[in-house]
């Protein structure tokens, strides 16, 4: 199966629970965030800026025993990236369900996708950039008694059990196929972000690397509340990427869960 573009295919489906995770205020309410703004409309890096070096290209796909140097991944014409939500809309329809599709935010989707990708081993993702909407349903903590005030519930977690499924059940192979027919957007939506010379095929590698670096805390994991917030009481913690932070939030046994699917995706990717 390919190898870049699994991986990317599959990281979409973890950052769509990520992202449902992270935009519904998870430390009590959203923390303002440093404004970033995406552009609606950006001309195309001129012809003089260099190539992007490319790690792991898009167009190395391997289908069952047979691989094709260069797919031929323009079999319908695409649509400009400023127009590309209506029709993802009608592609994503057939894979997901009318309730799948709900979740989505059809309102430069690939863009915002793009923009919470490259923010996730930040500290902040931006709170307007979202391609999803808020999980029903609010942050939950528990008092603990004794010099540990608070906790994060095990229901917490449970609010998220469906979409880790849906992870792991997701169907690549259609995926992958509806990746690799929109890539240039993504590569033009990660260029237009302020990387000209740079592959967003290779960020998403970085991005999947870093997740898998979150550590996994043993036992409750406890908070603070020194104002409005909630923040992990461990410092470590606390300090970790937004990207990280979402895997602990997601409880111990969703975030193994979803770095099994990781794994065994950079298995695939990275050469032995």
């Amino acid at each position: 199966m390919n190898r870049g573009v699994i991986t990317a295919v599959v990281i979409v489906i973890i950052l769509f629970v990520a992202a449902r995770f992270y935009f519904t205020g998870e430390t009590g309410q959203p923390e303002q965030t440093r404004q970033v703004t995406v552009p609606t409309a950006k001309p195309a890096p001129p012809a003089e800026n260099k190539a992007p070096t490319i790690k792991h290209p898009i167009y190395e796909i391997q289908v069952g025993a047979k691989k094709r140097e260069m797919p031929d991944i323009n079999q319908k014409a695409m649509p400009t990236l400023a127009n590309s939500d209506a029709p993802l809309r009608q592609d994503l329809s057939g894979l997901f369900d009318a309730g799948q599709m709900k979740m989505f935010v059809f309102k430069n989707l690939i863009r915002h996708f793009v923009v919470t990708v490259d923010n996730l081993p930040r500290q902040k993702l931006p709170q307007q950039d979202r391609f999803v909407s808020a999980v029903p349903g609010g942050f939950k903590a528990e008092e603990a008694g004794g010099k540990d005030k608070y906790i994060l519930s095990n229901a917490n977690y449970a609010r998220y059990e469906p979409f880790v499924k849906l992870a792991e059940s997701v169907d690549l192979k259609k995926l992958v196929t509806l990746y690799t027919e929109y890539y240039s957007l993504f590569q033009q939506a990660y260029q237009e972000l302020g990387y000209p010379d740079s592959y967003f095929n290779d960020r998403l590698v970085e991005v999947i690397k870093h997740l898998l670096a979150a550590p996994e805390p043993q036992g409750p994991v406890k908070l603070v509340q020194p104002k409005v917030f909630y923040q992990f009481a461990d410092p470590d913690l606390e300090k970790l990427s937004a990207g990280q932070k979402l895997l602990i939030r997601m409880g111990p046994d969703n975030e193994r869960r979803v770095k099994i699917v990781l794994r065994r995706l950079l298995r695939m990717l990275v050469k032995s």
